[in-house]
C-alpha cells in the first residue's frame, strides 16, 4: 500500500486523522 503510494478511500480519512500511539485518548 505504502510502497506504491495507493491510498484507499476507506483510509484516506483516517491517515488524516492523528492516531494516539499510546492511549493519548485518555491523555491527550
Amino acid at each position: 500500500m505504502y510502497d506504491t503510494g495507493d491510498i484507499p478511500k476507506c483510509l484516506e480519512t483516517s491517515v488524516v486523522v492523528p492516531v494516539p500511539k499510546k492511549g493519548d485518548l485518555k491523555d491527550p
